[in-house]
């Protein structure tokens, strides 16, 4: 009993900075989580759930994935007779049931259930298989091959199969090229929040990058600005005018590297209208474009 409560109150310890943040801020992220429930795409079932195994697959590496699967069926077998074999179980198994549900309504990005390997590696370790080193040393070849293609790109990979391609490459050559389209006290906008956070990092610090959504008021990335500024868009996503008096379209730049194009990104230069009280201008819709969600 003694250990019950205090795992209760460790558990509780862990979660109160994520309550306490939630609190102060309006129930952002439990109102944006939760939301997620009413996703419902059962034409697009199949697409999802088997995106989100083969993608558990991959990350896992197909040896460690059938130690892992391995690992649950021996907790579940034990469960009866074990209570700690019954929590880990419980741990894995609830999480992944969560998962699978949102699969059935959305796409779940292959990162997310990787809060359950703890979990996962603790039960496999209930497995006795002569192929363990085989399955780490491939897990171990596999990891290598990603980094080595993220480090140095040695495989000519489009931006829809490389990743590292896809989310890393060219950023700061990037933000060169706005940089020099940039007039000296002209702001930094993007249609998307991971455009923005990538530039905000990389820009040179006399170009203030800001948040031209409502969730940037929960952040620290500056939001509300006046006057000048460049819109940096991905072509397939689209932006609203009526926050700006005046929009003109500069030209397209690439990102990448090594001659691949992880995407081209189209710049706009706009004028913020005056008359925007600093609620609404924090309130620019940057909307996907038709059939994009």
């Amino acid at each position: 009993w003694a250990a019950l409560m205090g795992g209760v109150g460790v558990a509780m310890l862990c979660v109160t900075p994520v309550v306490w943040w939630n609190a102060t801020h309006g129930w952002a992220s439990f109102a944006r989580q939760g939301g997620r429930t009413a996703d419902w795409h059962p034409g697009r079932a199949f697409q999802f759930l088997s995106e989100l195994l083969l993608g558990q697959v991959g990350l896992m590496t197909p040896g460690i994935a059938a130690f892992f699967i391995w690992g649950q069926v021996c907790l579940l077998r034990r469960a009866r007779q074990l209570p700690g074999a019954r929590l880990l179980a419980c741990m894995s198994v609830l999480p992944a049931c969560v998962f699978v549900q949102h699969a059935v309504g959305d796409r779940v990005q292959a990162n997310w259930p990787v809060v359950i390997y703890p979990m996962l590696a603790v039960g496999a370790a209930l497995v006795v298989w002569r192929w363990w080193r085989w399955a780490m040393g491939g897990g171990l070849v596999i990891g290598a091959l990603v980094y080595a293609q993220a480090l140095f790109a040695p495989l000519p990979l489009s931006a829809h199969t490389d990743v590292a391609l896809r989310q890393m490459a060219g950023w700061r050559s990037l933000a060169g090229q706005i940089a020099t389209t940039a007039r000296p006290g002209e702001f930094i906008a993007a249609c998307d929040y991971g455009t923005a956070a990538e530039l905000a990092t990389v820009m040179p610090p006399r170009y203030p990058v800001v948040g031209m959504e409502a969730r940037w008021a929960l952040f620290d990335l500056p939001h509300g600005v006046s006057g000048d500024g460049i819109m940096v868009c991905n072509p397939r996503r689209t932006f609203s005018h009526d926050a700006f008096t005046s929009v003109e379209r500069i030209g397209t730049l690439l990102r990448g590297r090594h001659g691949r194009t992880a995407e081209a990104v189209d710049l706009y230069r706009v004028h913020m209208r005056d008359d925007l009280s600093p609620a609404l201008r924090l309130s620019i819709a940057c909307l996907p474009a038709s059939g994009e969600r």
